[in-house]
């Protein structure tokens, strides 16, 4: 039978703390699990564990010394309840914390993550203080200020200004959350919980109970003091800078997807945006926030590409760094190529081998010129068997980062986020590039422009009379009027053959909102518009589009999807409803009173038909999500 609660605990040389922390878990009378896995102590924990190696409740597994994050994890991948809490080794529960919350949960199905107060004892378990929420006592520092989220009184906004959680150990969730939103604890020594924390409220409804329903071990090993300076000289002001730069790259990588859950409106997201500048903790500058926020990636391990935006001799990048790894940060590749996919291993590895045709056939001229540096960056959009890079051709510098499957709009923001060149070039899993685009995308003279090059359909397939309606000047790709260097409209932009300063995704990513792989892209691109980014179309760029229609109905299917999704894109921007909705309308009519009607015509027209029944009954997000662009806009003339 499965148990409703499973209890991670993640033990690292706490032999004289772990016997507290499992009873604390073990006196509940609630069906449960205990899940401990050491992280390769040294210290007689190992022998100590072997007290409950045959205990109904309790799961043992042991690791390699990997780190809290790691032990975390793998916890969590073992436990097998519904409500999921968290207790590090040297802490304790208070003896009514797992049911109370259990209560609380079965009471509100909309609650998502429960916290509570904590109470501080010392190494012998005797008691020092009660921490109430964001009011803190030592090992934390001293609150520096009444902040202008605290005014709120909402619970997931004050975390955007300090992490009154405070450990790991106060973290309890409904299964859902690692179900649904894929999320894990990243590689950050001082503030996984955080982050943790921030990604949890960011994705639904919080809660803290205004009880000490945990007890925080203060003792003098705690990770926390290292990074408040509490250890030798020659490693305090490391352990200083590391724990700022942590607390820089949590808060940048949620702050905005926080703040928009919360907001009602664009005034509301600028008020929000404003408190939390003025909530900034004082070792932060308000220029360096902002460079942090350029860097919003959603991965588990800190982009390389971060360093780019600080100096090389800044304090944060020299001393939270080994210096054994410093000579590979800073950017090492010239164009980073992000390719999100779903379950089509055989497309995507013919689309990888034209590339590798591409980069070998590409003429170097001159001495002492050497190949771009090209990295490839491919995102397994949670297929049902997860895709491995043995089975991708060798002979390129290629990674396969993983997601639950959450559609293209995610998968590309987390390869930008992995991206370690200054451009990134979007493409599909079936868009190979033709020879010499790879040039284009990176010349030198484009570095501060977008660049749209061409799709067409692949020669080496048959092409349909109903292909050549759809692209490249309809409904599908739409390129009419466009030549060498000039503007694309912001509604011709596609999310594939698109190259950027890859600094544009980061500080204007993608929006993971839209209920299916459509728009997203032009709502991009209309963001970039906005902000005096100009994407130039370049038919040089060229690439193939391996896709074949025999009949129309799979895409006016995607039409309905478009319909959707252009409705999502028009209520962020009412700006966009006469470029991408009314103006096309009324062409697709005027050339419907044609006569005599072709069969053009009428493929025109059904699919206007297709994309306005989307709209006026939007679908569930909850379908299948496509990972190519449906509908944009027809600029074309009746």
């Amino acid at each position: 039978m499965t148990p409703r609660v499973s209890v991670v605990i993640p033990s690292y040389n706490h032999a004289i703390y772990l016997a507290e922390a499992v009873e604390s878990v073990l006196s509940s009378p609630l069906d449960l699990e205990l899940v401990i896995v050491d992280d390769g102590s040294t210290d007689g924990t190992c022998d100590l564990l072997q007290r409950w190696q045959d205990h109904s409740q309790v799961h043992i597994h042991r690791q390699e010394n990997s780190g809290a994050h790691a032990a975390l994890n793998r916890g969590l991948a073992e436990s097998r309840g519904e409500f999921l809490f968290i207790l590090n080794s040297d802490d304790r529960f208070a003896p009514d914390r797992i049911a109370s919350f259990v209560e609380r949960f079965d009471a509100d199905p909309e609650l998502l993550t429960l916290t509570s107060w904590i109470r501080l004892i010392d190494d012998s378990g005797q008691e020092l203080g009660i921490k109430r929420g964001d009011e803190n006592l030592p090992p934390w520092e001293p609150r520096y200020s009444r902040g202008r989220m605290a005014e709120l009184h909402d619970p997931a906004l004050s975390l955007l200004e300090t992490n009154y959680i405070s450990t790991s150990s106060n973290l309890a969730f409904r299964r859902r959350l690692l179900d649904e939103q894929g999320l894990l604890f990243p590689s950050l020594r001082y503030t996984h919980d955080w982050y943790f924390a921030l990604a949890a409220a960011s994705a639904g409804k919080l809660e803290i109970v205004p009880e000490p329903l945990v007890d925080y071990r203060v003792h003098a090993e705690n990770t926390i003091k290292e990074g408040a300076g509490d250890n030798e000289e020659g490693s305090r002001e490391a352990g200083v800078a590391a724990m700022h730069f942590e607390i820089l790259w949590t808060l940048a990588s949620h702050s905005h997807r926080l703040r928009q859950r919360h907001a009602d409106d664009d005034a509301s997201a600028q008020d929000l945006a404003r408190r939390q500048w003025r909530s900034l903790p004082p070792f932060v500058t308000e220029a360096r926030f902002a460079q942090f926020l350029h860097l919003r990636g959603e991965g588990d391990t800190i982009p390389p590409a971060f360093w780019e935006l600080l100096e090389l001799d800044h304090p944060l990048r020299v001393r939270a760094i080994p210096s054994g790894a410093r000579a590979t940060l800073g950017t090492s590749h010239d164009l980073s190529i992000v390719i999100p996919t779903r379950d089509r291993v055989e497309t995507l590895r013919g689309t990888l081998e034209d590339l590798i045709a591409v980069l070998v056939d590409r003429p170097v001229e001159g001495p002492g010129v050497e190949r771009p540096r090209v990295e490839v960056i491919v995102v397994d959009d949670g297929s049902s068997t997860p895709l491995l890079r043995d089975q991708l051709p060798a002979g390129l510098d290629l990674t396969v980062q993983r997601q639950p499957p959450r559609g293209p709009a995610a998968a590309r923001n987390l390869g930008i986020a992995h991206a370690r060149a200054p451009r990134v070039l979007l493409l599909g899993d079936d868009t190979p590039l033709r020879p010499g685009a790879l040039d284009v995308h990176l010349d030198p003279a484009r570095e501060e422009l977008g660049v749209q090059g061409r799709i067409d359909w692949d020669p080496e397939l048959p092409i349909t009379d109903l292909m050549q309606f759809l692209a490249p000047n309809g409904p599908q790709f739409y390129f009419a009027g466009l030549t060498e260097g000039s503007e694309v409209p912001y509604c011709s932009v596609l999310g594939s053959n698109l190259s950027a300063p890859t600094h544009w995704f980061r500080a204007e990513p993608f929006d993971e909102g839209f209920p299916f792989a459509s728009f997203e892209d032009t709502e991009l691109a209309f963001r970039w518009h906005r902000r005096g980014w100009p994407v130039h179309f370049s038919p040089l760029a060229g690439a193939w589009h391996r896709h074949h229609y025999e009949k129309l109905a799979p895409f006016l299917e995607r039409q309905r999807r478009a319909g959707a999704s252009a409705r999502r894109a028009v209520g962020l921007h009412p700006k966009m409803l006469w470029k991408v909705v009314l103006a096309p309308a009324i062409v697709t009519a005027m050339r419907s009173f044609r006569r005599p009607r072709t069969e053009a015509q009428r493929w025109d027209l059904d699919s206007r038909r297709a994309f306005f029944a989307g709209w006026l009954r939007p679908q569930s997000a909850s379908a299948s999500p496509v990972s190519k662009t449906a509908e944009h806009c027809d600029s074309g003339t009746p």
